[in-house]
């Protein structure tokens, strides 16, 4: 949704392939129905009027998935030296 219009109460009216923004009788915008899970679209307005201090968007992922954790195993004893406790066993 362009940035001018934020604020703005309206209804969403799902379609079979698109998704229509409504405010009243008018029309304010259509995007192509999402087909997995994830996809997004924008407007090609969306941005427009929005004051900027330069292009300070992240390029770089601020995250990354790691495929497996090794995990240490250790008995609890060594734990508990750490913070001075004593098990009654």
């Amino acid at each position: 949704m362009p940035a001018g219009r934020s604020g703005i109460l309206g209804k969403v009216q799902p379609g079979a392939e698109i998704i229509q923004l409504w405010t009243g009788d008018r029309l304010l915008a259509v995007y192509p129905r999402a087909t997995r899970s994830g996809q997004r679209f924008t407007h090609p307005a969306q941005w427009a009027g929005v004051p900027s201090a330069g292009d300070n968007r992240r390029r770089e992922p601020v995250a990354f998935q790691v495929s497996s954790v090794e995990v240490a195993q250790r008995p609890l004893a060594v734990y508990e030296s750490l913070i001075g406790t004593v098990r009654n066993e």
